[in-house]
């Protein structure tokens, strides 16, 4: 089924008389260029015809295929959301005549839209879609009506592409970029993702998408200039100061980063909205002390890092995991929007996480997924920044968003730790104690001075970006850079498989598990395990590169395997060259953080990477892998 954003861009070049490059159509939707290019190759994966011609641009070809794509119900859904838009954003006054031209359809047809959309948005408020002569109409009391009707708006969005995508949950960031820009949900997600990781159990992970959709609906109307006007409430200003204190600290950021104003009674509502998000701990009769002290000490072993002695984290995952448990057994699937924030920013305690928790997973008789993983890499990462194991980095830009994004995207590249990069806007540093970061990388002049702080281009090199964050390293020897000799245990020629041609991660998989179970690195069952592992969480990388791996019951010997194909095929969501294949046996668990460091160091150097995919043999391999000579 096409998604509403595909529906779109095809009735969008069915309306165009000549080829439009692909920038004409992105700006259109609001979307990128990269975007449009994607959702035309999947298109084209379809049946889809485009004639594309350089320098000129892009046009439909197959009108009698596409409408057999489009069924009933897409193209009612894409009508009745292009109408809530001209009613909710654009503030229209329509009528039942100029819609049904619009759309080609009956009257009754847009009499049964209007209604279908008066139960969607008005849920919950005491707003109405008032018809008179002058035309139809949304009509909302006061601002907080308006605010949950964008909520509503946001949440249908969000299903509908879940249920376009087939049942799998969407990225909420591409979900509801066509109708807000981008800037406004990144900052949005950043400021609620740096909350929700500073106070964990502010939020209760069920609410956490939502509670973001709601931030998004309430940035929107400051940034229309409509602000909450205050009323009685069961919010209690001292039983309840700390989620008062967080609504100033979430809208004090975001206007900051988007020159937003907002007033003491926006304040007040985005108060009242975290405290009925609040997390509720279950009774202590339901906690299985035994299932988190578990836990712990598999993470412990993992990490090389001893949490036995933190009782926070103990308090914490007390009340964390009899919920993950319920939502787990019953296959709710809740959805953590931060999940691939935090695979970039926490990468080695996340991947680490995956494999510690195999004997937890077996132990509950059930499996993990990567949005629960997620949510787990948080609480350990903060217990990691408490016992002074990970570095604090700060990054400045002008405004937080864009350039600082591609800074961090590149720290953690070259420099995959245990490290906690935070971003603030100019404005944000000047209200910082700079001297609680280890290491402060600035797009931007600032007027405090200090020997951490760092002037840079967003495009500084591999080589100087490496040095600066190497130079401070006084807060742990553990995020400090690893030798690839990590590696020299666990890999050896045998274990590089060569110039071979895979269709699919599941060929791919199948066809080396077989030959390491062949050689008697793993049993029989390392395949199966491979295999789900990927079904709950991809594990292929933007750079070309997948790091598959199994349970280590299934493992006999820890290893790493290397597999070079020699053509790119798709995994899962990227095309990759390069499998890294690892294998940790129970026996060396507290080896894991130190192969997968070995690993993520391995491929974020881009010359020893380009290096590996030009290699001519296995010997060349190794070479690359040990630097050696």
């Amino acid at each position: 089924m096409l998604t509403q954003r595909q529906i779109k861009l095809v009735r969008m070049m069915k309306g165009e008389r000549s080829p439009k490059q692909a920038a004409y159509f992105a700006n259109k939707l609001g979307v990128s260029v990269r975007t449009i290019h994607k959702e035309i190759r999947n298109l084209e994966q379809r049946g889809i015809v485009f004639e594309k011609r350089r320098g000129v641009g892009i046009s439909l070809v197959s009108y009698e295929d596409l409408l057999e794509g489009v069924d009933a119900h897409d193209c009612q859904v894409t009508r009745r959301i292009d109408i809530m838009q001209d009613l909710l954003f654009q503030n229209k006054q329509t009528s039942f005549n100029d819609l049904a031209e619009r759309y080609f359809v009956s009257k009754s047809s847009i009499k049964q839209d209007l209604e279908t959309i008066t139960l969607i948005l008005l849920r919950g408020t005491s707003g109405e879609l008032l018809s008179n002569h002058h035309g139809t109409r949304l009509v909302f009391p006061t601002t907080e009506d308006k605010i949950t009707a964008f909520v509503n708006f946001n949440q249908y969005i969000i299903e509908q592409n879940a249920f376009a995508n087939g049942a799998k949950t969407p990225d909420i960031i591409d979900s509801l970029l066509p109708y807000y820009t981008r800037d406004m949900i990144q900052v949005c997600s950043n400021v609620l993702y740096t909350y929700v990781r500073e106070n964990i159990h502010a939020i209760s992970e069920v609410y956490i998408q939502h509670c973001l959709t709601f931030l998004i609906a309430q940035v929107y109307q400051l940034s229309q200039g409509e602000h909450s006007v205050g009323n009685a409430s069961l919010f209690h200003q001292k039983a309840d100061a700390f989620y008062m204190d967080s609504a100033v600290k979430i809208l004090h950021k975001i206007s900051l980063r988007l020159d937003l104003e907002y007033t003491n009674e926006d304040v007040e509502y985005l108060s009242q909205k975290l405290l009925l998000y609040r997390f509720e701990p279950m009774p202590r009769q339901y906690v299985d002390s035994n299932l988190v002290t578990g836990l712990i000490e598999q993470v412990s072993q993992a990490l090389n890092v001893d949490f036995s002695n933190d009782t926070t984290l103990l308090e914490q995952l007390t009340v964390h995991i009899p919920p993950m448990l319920s939502r787990l057994r019953s296959h709710t699937l809740v959805k953590n929007p931060f999940t691939e924030q935090i695979k970039l920013e926490f990468s080695i305690v996340f991947n680490v996480l995956w494999l510690a928790v195999s004997d937890f997973s077996e132990t509950i008789g059930q499996e993990f997924n990567e949005d629960e993983i997620a949510f787990l890499t948080i609480y350990f990462q903060l217990a990691l920044e408490k016992i002074g194991v990970s570095r604090k980095i700060l990054v400045v830009c002008s405004t937080g968003i864009v350039t600082s994004e591609l800074l961090i995207h590149r720290i953690k590249n070259n420099l995959p730790s245990l490290d906690k990069v935070e971003v603030a806007s100019s404005m944000e540093a000047a209200q910082l104690d700079l001297e609680a970061y280890d290491v402060i990388l600035t797009t931007i002049p600032l007027q405090q001075k200090a020997s951490h702080i760092y002037f840079v281009s967003p495009l500084i090199s591999e080589q100087e970006l490496s040095r600066l964050l190497n130079a401070h390293t006084t807060r742990t020897s553990v995020s400090s850079k690893r030798k690839p000799s990590n590696l020299a245990a666990y890999l050896s020629e045998d274990l590089v498989f060569y110039h071979d041609h895979y269709h699919s991660s599941a060929e791919a998989i199948q066809a080396l598990s077989n030959t390491l179970a062949d050689r008697g690195f793993v049993t029989e069952g390392f395949q199966q395990t491979m295999l789900d592992r990927e079904e709950f969480g991809n594990t292929d990388l933007p750079i070309g590169v997948a790091i598959p791996h199994g349970k280590p019951q299934e493992v006999q010997q820890t290893f790493v395997a290397i597999a070079k194909s020699s053509k790119k095929f798709k995994w899962k969501d990227y095309f990759v060259d390069l499998i890294f294949i690892i294998g940790i046996s129970p026996n060396d668990m507290s080896k894991t953080k130190s192969i997968i460091s070995g690993i993520y160091e391995l491929i974020h150097t881009d010359e020893r990477l380009t290096a590996l995919r030009h290699a001519k043999n296995r010997t060349e391999v190794l070479k690359i892998v040990y630097e050696r000579a």
